[in-house]
């Protein structure tokens, strides 16, 4: 998981940023409201994380099956001369290409339609890893606010005792300050391990992955105990670092003239709370609108691609019925049947981009962790099964899976992934597909 690695601000810096005429109680009182404020912030964007996350949910197991047209099945394959004889002779007659109608516009549409499917699923995923890491900025930030405000507690209560103290007093006091503040740091430490370990029991956690820049959700108890791990480390620097930071307390040659300059940095780490918790929202919003959008894409996809199937069905079925055997000798007799299987050709094409794109989303999603809602990645399935059913029975004399073979070893997408040949979508498994 992704955090927000800045060191402490050091105490000239956020100059200006705080009235100089408060006295140290008033900016006590002030930095108590803040640290409050900030803490409700906090338990209110935790509580929206777990909901963007546990968007990202296991497949469901109770799903239903996509609806589509499955008669392909047993039909006898349709004998075809290559169109490239019959187009010189069409040109010859003078005949008119047939006008493209609906189902060539659908066809043509089909690799658009895809592709966006994709871009809506990658601006959903996008926008939830910058989620997650805006996520871990503000607890990182509330973690150094909840120190400071200690560290101003203990100072306060310094500045109005040495007036009147011997400078040995005033020294021990200033070293038994420090070690209740270390102590609270490590307790704060070990409070907010102890948080993250609880969340990650409920709610999916993860870490970007090197190969693609993209949150991969841990899935596995070992995935999710490494995971805790590395945010154990990370809390541990944070908490050495702040150990360091404490010296100032020693050091100050005044503790008084500290208040303002930690109120100064509270009001800093606040103010930087509130920009990332602006910017957490923006992305939010951005991840359940783009849910939405893949949803309503994927809906319009399949309904397509199962309407351009079963109307590529009826026209090798009637093909296969009501064509004279001279057709197959002079095809430009039929000018109909020419356009007919022009249609059927840009289809095969056009299944080839859809395959492609299935294979390519779903594999993705598997390197990720990013299961959905599981009835998506279930029709998918399907869908991608039954093309390979169409390009086996109709489109025999045509590349079909050996053309979404050799796209997606060109693609660097597919390169850049782990390979799992034991899964559906790997072309290792597409020859046992269920036809």
């Amino acid at each position: 998981m992704a955090s927000s690695s800045e060191p402490f601000l050091a105490s000239g810096e956020g100059e200006g940023d705080l009235p100089t005429d408060l006295t140290v109680s008033e900016m006590l009182a002030s930095a108590h409201v803040r640290t409050q404020r900030i803490d409700e912030r906090l338990v209110q964007v935790t509580a929206m994380q777990d909901g963007l996350t546990s968007n990202i949910r296991l497949p469901d197991q109770n799903h239903e099956s996509l609806p589509v047209a499955h008669a392909c099945r047993g039909l006898p394959q349709l004998r075809r001369i290559p169109l490239k004889a019959t187009r010189p002779l069409g040109r010859l007659l003078g005949s008119r290409p047939a006008r493209a109608g609906v189902r060539a516009t659908q066809i043509a549409r089909l690799p658009a339609l895809a592709w966006r499917w994709w871009d809506l699923w990658q601006r959903k995923h996008e926008a939830l890893t910058e989620a997650e890491r805006l996520y871990a900025a503000i607890l990182t930030d509330a973690r150094r606010t909840n120190v400071l405000l200690a560290e101003l507690v203990e100072v306060e209560a310094l500045s109005s005792k040495e007036e009147a103290s011997s400078p040995r007093g005033a020294s021990q006091r200033r070293e038994a300050a420090v070690s209740r503040c270390q102590a609270a740091l490590e307790g704060r430490a070990m409070e907010a391990v102890e948080a993250y370990r609880e969340r990650a029991k409920a709610y999916p956690c993860g870490s970007v992955s090197p190969n693609t820049g993209r949150l991969r959700l841990a899935r596995t108890p070992e995935e999710v105990e490494e995971i805790v791990g590395a945010f154990k480390a990370v809390v541990a620097q944070e908490t050495r670092l702040t150990v360091r930071q404490m010296d100032e307390i020693l050091l100050a040659r005044e503790p008084k003239n500290l208040v303002a300059s930690i109120s100064r940095r509270l009001d800093f780490w606040d103010r930087q709370i509130e920009e990332n918790w602006t910017l957490w929202s923006e992305h939010s919003t951005i991840f359940h609108d783009a849910c939405a959008d893949s949803s309503e894409s994927w809906v319009e996809l399949s309904g397509m691609v199962e309407e351009l199937l079963a109307w590529a069905e009826a026209g090798f079925g009637n093909a296969q019925r009501q064509t004279p055997p001279i057709l197959y000798l002079m095809p430009f007799l039929d000018l109909e049947a020419v356009h007919m299987r022009q249609q059927l050709e840009a289809l095969h094409d056009a299944l080839v981009e859809v395959a492609l794109v299935v294979v390519l989303l779903v594999a993705w999603s598997d390197h990720h962790n990013l299961e959905g809602d599981g009835q998506v990645f279930q029709q998918a399935r399907e869908l991608f099964h039954m093309i390979l059913a169409v390009f086996s029975v109709y489109f025999d004399g045509r590349p079909g899976a050996t053309a979404v073979q050799a796209r997606l070893l060109l693609d660097p997408i597919w390169r850049m992934l782990p390979t799992s040949e034991d899964r559906w979508w790997s072309p290792c498994c597409w020859r046992s597909a269920p036809s």
